[in-house]
């Protein structure tokens, strides 16, 4: 399908005096600069570096049916004097050290980054919708999704967490939310969490355990979406999750007109019927 995102080549790179570091690149959709009022809906996307054309690609499959409406994707990553991404992202999107894998624990550090630099720069800039504004990320990049939620709450609106890394550090986020629920009986988010079943089972197991306390807890103001997608597994999660986070952070928000398929349909109808 035709791409309907237009890609304004911005990357801007935010530093912390602790040390953390975030790069993000902007897309912009294609009425942006020919409608200078509308403001628009917006996406952070962690793990950028890997998940970015993805998205692009699937927004303009999702506007070709007029699934989705325009909005802004914010990809999250870090620049290129971080040569390691697995092990800095390890440590950056995590908020314990796991003994297992050896690092862990700069969660709260890199979300002190995002939300007092990066969120607040880009909507200063950009005309954003702030009525929906969502965070999305795959794995360790769920967990952190998650992670900000609950320290974070009002930073974004809606929270798409794709096969969370709720096995990390012996089920940690079944303590957090423990913990968190014996001092606060509300939490207003909207929050997504779907995992494949051929995942590694006791994986599988740690989201599962967390969905169900998470129900159990009863926050207020808490609406939960969960969807279990049958026999994928891991990597391929998080392109099948990605699309679905999409579709479900904007099921309120479907345009009605009809969409660029029916129209291509529509057409051949008629010129069919002329020649009837």
């Amino acid at each position: 399908m035709a791409n309907r995102t237009s890609l304004k080549d911005i990357k801007k790179i935010y530093r912390s005096d602790k040390g953390k570091v975030i790069q993000v690149e902007v897309f912009l959709p294609n009425s942006y600069k020919k409608n200078s009022i509308q403001h628009y809906p917006v996406v952070f996307i962690l793990d950028g570096y890997w998940q970015k054309h993805f998205f692009v690609s699937q927004y303009g499959n999702l506007r070709f049916d007029n699934h989705i409406p325009e909005m802004i994707f914010v990809s999250l990553e870090y620049p290129p004097e971080i040569e390691s991404l697995k092990s800095q992202r390890m440590q950056d999107l995590t908020s314990v050290y796991d003994k297992g894998f050896k690092g862990g624990g700069d969660a709260e550090q890199f979300l002190q980054l995002l939300s007092e630099k990066v969120v607040p720069d880009l909507k200063s800039n950009y005309r954003i919708d702030e009525s929906k504004t969502v965070l999305t990320g795959h794995s360790l990049a769920g967990l952190f999704t998650l992670y900000t939620m609950y320290q974070n709450t009002d930073l974004f609106t809606h929270y798409a967490a794709i096969s969370p890394s709720a096995l990390w550090a012996d089920h940690y986020l079944l303590q957090f939310d423990k913990a968190f629920s014996e001092q606060r009986s509300k939490l207003n988010a909207n929050v997504y969490i779907t995992y494949g079943t051929g995942e590694y089972k006791p994986y599988v197991d740690a989201v599962t355990a967390y969905i169900k306390q998470l129900h159990a807890n009863n926050y207020r103001g808490l609406k939960i979406q969960t969807a279990e997608v049958k026999d994928l597994r891991h990597i391929g999660m998080s392109s099948e999750g990605f699309l679905r986070g999409l579709m479900w952070a904007f099921s309120d928000r479907i345009p009605q007109e009809p969409s660029e398929f029916e129209k291509i349909n529509e057409k051949a109808n008629s010129a069919r019927n002329k020649i009837k």
